[in-house]
């Protein structure tokens, strides 16, 4: 499993696009989407990505389903076995309306998670579901776009991520400690 890490907002919708042209999956250009910890209406159907632009800090990606998703500020993403992974993100804004309307007061939706402080949490109006439904999981990414996933339950393939998630944290957690024993910053660590 090679692994790519992305860094910029350019990079990750450039890869996103560039992916989702070249994917295995039996319809090219189309991905599974989960936000932390959650399949999108909860299990793994596919959606096709009609855009995916950038700025310096938002990438804004598009669907046929009148799905959209805006991005603010990705962080620590990855390319591997078929999906992308942002691990961070300062917000993650999804937006949508019910099948077969035009979008009007009564028919459009959103579900926003938003970070205040180092906490994530999430706002929404998806009629019936309440809050606390989609409240983020720990260790769980901010965002995945699978387009190849793996045979049998999507249930595993989060599980998996969540464990990456927890050796991630545990990981910076070691690391943050070893800085504060040592009087370093993260800022001063790498100045040669």
């Amino acid at each position: 499993m090679a692994i790519t890490y992305l860094q910029s907002t350019k990079n990750i919708a450039q890869k996103i696009v560039e992916v989702n042209s070249i994917s295995k999956s039996s319809i090219v250009g189309r991905c599974a989407l989960a936000s932390f910890g959650y399949w999108w209406q909860d299990h793994p159907e596919y959606h096709s990505i009609v855009s995916c632009k950038a700025t310096e800090s938002h990438i804004l990606i598009e669907f046929s389903n009148s799905v959209s998703l805006i991005i603010k500020t990705p962080k620590d993403a990855e390319h591997f076995d078929g999906s992308l992974i942002i691990w961070s993100v300062d917000s993650l804004s999804w937006k949508w309306k019910g099948y077969g309307k035009g979008y009007s007061q009564d028919n459009h939706f959103y579900r926003k998670y938003r970070s205040i402080k180092g906490n994530m949490y999430c706002g929404t109006h998806e009629g019936k579901n309440h809050v606390w439904r989609y409240a983020p999981r720990p260790y769980h990414p901010a965002l995945v776009l699978a387009w190849d996933l793996p045979s049998g339950p999507p249930g595993p393939f989060l599980s998996r991520l969540r464990d990456r998630g927890k050796e991630r944290f545990l990981a910076q957690q070691i690391e943050n400690r070893y800085l504060q024993a040592n009087n370093y910053s993260q800022e001063n660590m790498y100045v040669g």
